[in-house]
């Protein structure tokens, strides 16, 4: 469905909530006087990984101005994917997961070659458990490079609007899939919920004649939440002043459900189209504590962590700092009755040696080991209250995505 910026915040504020609870936390309240008790709890929840599809419609004539809003779209693109990345709490040493692949619609072309996916170009999908900030302008390019090789012939009419809603509407499933092909492009869709990022991005007008789709969007449909953002020049003066050609089939496409960007004189055209690309989960985070905790005489810490894990066949994974209760060796967890159903429990490493001096004292450590560690370092606590004195660090992917991590601390 179409959301506006409100109903978008909202939504990610409940939908944060809603994880938090599912897990058995409690939403974060504001800081209070110090308490009385000696040991402190907390869940660690994560969510399953959000799937995010982009669907791109890129002006593939061979203009110079086609070619430069196709670089435009690449350095925008790459960029805020990278600013979303580094923005969001992410640390170093955490692990970044990403579940996205774009299907880039082709304006001029017509029948099955209207667009190229990743049933035909594998590297148009990223799904990783632990992406660099590097992969965002990666994929930007892949992206922008798609449509530069399948550049329209000279004389082939361009019709941005009739293949992009063509393209949504097979991966919407409102139309049966013809090819192969097609049934690929609505399987990607799945059947869990998914974001698509709809971007129509054109240097000039579209040249067809027919009436305008009232409905390009499915604004209802039961698993596909689409955010549409068009980007097309302004014939209107003081919009962008100079010899610029209007759009006007483009500047009414979608009709008010859609964000709209002058290209290329708004600057801020190349930032708000793509700022909810990166879906993901994190380790790090910022969970303060409201006592300094008790450590040993070589300053380990007294705390006490777990993994629950829900999927059935889950396993305690040595590389993410997991490892079975009782046998720091072992990959077998336990199984145990909860809330949920079964649940498989693993213990979760505390960093030890350099590596734990490192993730107390260091904004990007170099051992990036998988576990997790209580620093009282001021640079280090980011926006904690003047009352809660340290924190923890998870990293290496010691969050799960399906789960969490019970963390218990003895208090001084």
């Amino acid at each position: 469905m179409l959301l506006d910026h409100s109903v978008r915040r909202l939504l990610a504020t409940l939908l944060t909530v809603s994880v938090l609870l599912d897990a058995g936390c409690e939403p974060i309240q504001e800081a209070q006087d110090l308490p009385s008790w000696t040991q402190w709890s907390e869940r660690f929840a994560s969510g399953a990984m959000e799937r995010h599809l982009l669907v791109i419609a890129l002006d593939d004539t061979h203009s110079a101005d086609a070619a430069r809003l196709r670089r435009d779209v690449e350095r925008a693109l790459g960029r805020t994917l990278g600013l979303s990345f580094s923005g969001l709490g992410h640390e170093a040493c955490a692990w970044t997961p990403l579940d996205w692949c774009a299907v880039v619609v082709l304006p001029s072309a017509s029948g099955q070659t209207r667009f190229i996916g990743p049933m035909d170009e594998p590297n148009l999908c990223i799904r990783t458990l632990d992406a660099p900030v590097e992969a965002a302008a990666d994929f930007a390019a892949r992206v922008a490079q798609t449509t530069a090789s399948h550049l329209a012939s000279r004389e082939a009419p361009y019709r941005p609007i009739a293949a992009l809603t063509d393209v949504l509407s097979v991966l919407a499933r409102r139309r049966a899939p013809e090819t192969l092909r097609e049934a690929a492009l609505a399987d990607l869709a799945g059947t869990d919920p998914a974001w698509v990022h709809v971007v129509l991005a054109t240097s000039l007008d579209d040249t067809d004649d027919s009436p305008l789709p009232t409905d390009a969007f499915p604004n209802q449909h039961p698993q596909l939440l689409f955010e549409v953002a068009v980007v097309a020049p302004s014939g209107e003066e003081d919009a962008c002043p100079g010899d610029v050609a209007g759009a006007p089939r483009i500047e009414v496409f979608g009709g008010a459900g859609v964000d709209r960007f002058e290209w290329p004189c708004d600057p801020a055209w190349s930032t708000p189209p793509f700022q909810r690309f990166w879906g993901f989960w994190l380790d790090g985070g910022l969970r303060c504590i409201p006592r300094r905790v008790v450590r040993d005489a070589s300053g380990h810490p007294a705390c006490r962590a777990e993994v629950v894990l829900f999927e059935p066949d889950a396993r305690c994974e040595a590389a993410r700092g997991w490892y079975s209760p009782g046998d720091p060796w072992g990959s077998l967890p336990q199984v145990r009755q909860g809330p949920r159903g079964e649940e498989h429990v693993c213990s979760l490493r505390a960093l030890e040696g350099q590596a734990r001096a490192e993730c107390e004292s260091e904004r990007e450590p170099l051992l990036c080991e998988s576990g997790y560690c209580i620093t009282e370092d001021p640079e280090l606590l980011g926006l904690c209250p003047p009352n809660e004195p340290a924190r923890v660090r998870l990293q290496g992917g010691a969050l799960p995505e399906h789960g969490y991590v019970e963390l218990t601390c003895d208090l001084e």
